[in-house]
C-alpha cells in the first residue's frame, strides 16, 4: 500500500477546501473545511506584522458557545480550555480571543496548533455529557485490563511538530505486531476524526517504527457518518465499535 500517496491526496483535498478572503492590506480570513457544532465552517484570521504573523479566531469559537447557552465559566470547562490552550501553545486574549503569534516560517505549525485548539474547544458543547463520556472511557479501559490486553493507559509522545500527545491506551509492539495507539471517544464527528488523522500523521512522521492507530467509540450512541469513515480510511485511522468484542480482542498481544 502506498500510504505516502494517500496522505498526499488527503493533504491536497484539504488545501483545495480552504478558502481565503482579504479583509484588509494586512489581514486575511481563512475558512477551513472543518464544521463546528453549529454546522458552520470554522475560520480564523491571519494578520501580518513585519516578520511576525498573528493567527486568531477573533473570539468566534467561545462566543458561539456562549450564544448557545453553554457556560464556559464552570470550573470544568475553564480547566479544559486551559489544558487545550497550553497543549497547543495558544493564548486566550481578553477572555475569548484564541491567538497564536510567531515567525512567518512557522506558519504551518501555528496553523495546525490553532485549528486543533478551535476544534477541541468547539467540542466543549458536549461537556454536559462529560460524565457519560468518562464512564464510557472507564468501561473500555476496564475491559482492556480485565481481558489482559497487555497495554498501558495515558501513553505520552511527541509529534514531529513538537506537540505533546496523550494517548488513552497503547499496546507495545510484539514479534511482528506493531505498536498500537488507541484513543477512546464516546461520540464521533468529522472534526474529531480529522484531528485524529492529523495527530496520527504527526506521530508517524517523527517515528519510523510501524504504528497502528485506533479509535474505540460508543456505537450505542450512533455510528460515524460516511464522510467521517472516509476521512478515517484515508488517514489509516481504524474505527472500532465497543460492542464488537471479537474485533476488539484482536488487538491483544499475541
Amino acid at each position: 500500500m502506498n500510504t505516502k500517496a494517500l496522505l498526499q491526496d488527503y493533504a491536497a483535498w484539504l488545501l483545495n477546501n480552504f478558502k481565503i478572503e482579504s479583509l484588509n492590506e494586512d489581514t486575511d480570513i481563512v475558512t477551513t473545511p472543518y464544521l463546528n457544532f453549529m454546522n458552520d465552517y470554522i475560520r480564523f484570521y491571519v494578520t501580518s506584522q513585519g516578520q511576525k504573523l498573528i493567527l486568531s479566531d477573533d473570539g468566534e469559537t467561545i462566543t458561539d458557545l456562549i450564544l448557545n447557552s453553554i457556560d464556559i465559566n464552570t470550573p470544568q470547562r475553564r480547566k479544559e480550555i486551559e489544558n487545550i490552550t497550553n497543549q497547543f501553545n495558544v493564548s486566550l486574549v481578553d477572555g475569548d480571543n484564541l491567538t497564536i503569534t510567531g515567525n512567518k516560517d512557522n506558519f504551518p505549525l501555528m496553523e495546525h496548533q490553532l485549528i486543533s485548539t478551535l476544534i477541541r474547544i468547539d467540542s466543549l458543547n458536549m461537556l454536559k455529557r462529560q460524565n457519560v463520556a468518562q464512564l464510557f472511557k472507564e468501561d473500555v479501559l476496564k475491559y482492556f485490563t480485565n481481558n489482559d490486553f497487555g497495554g498501558l493507559d495515558n501513553y505520552e509522545l511527541i509529534g514531529s511538530s513538537g506537540v505533546n500527545y496523550k494517548i488513552d491506551y497503547s499496546i507495545p509492539p510484539h514479534k511482528k505486531n506493531p505498536l498500537k495507539l488507541i484513543n477512546i471517544q464516546n461520540t464521533l464527528n468529522n472534526n474529531l476524526i480529522a484531528a485524529s488523522a492529523f495527530e496520527f500523521q504527526d506521530i508517524q512522521t517523527v517515528d519510523s517504527k510501524d504504528i497502528n492507530y485506533f479509535i474505540v467509540y460508543n456505537d450505542e450512541l450512533g455510528q460515524p457518518s460516511p464522510r467521517a469513515k472516509k476521512i478515517a480510511e484515508s488517514a489509516q485511522v481504524n474505527l472500532l465499535s465497543f460492542t464488537d468484542k471479537a474485533q476488539l480482542d484482536q488487538l491483544k498481544i499475541s
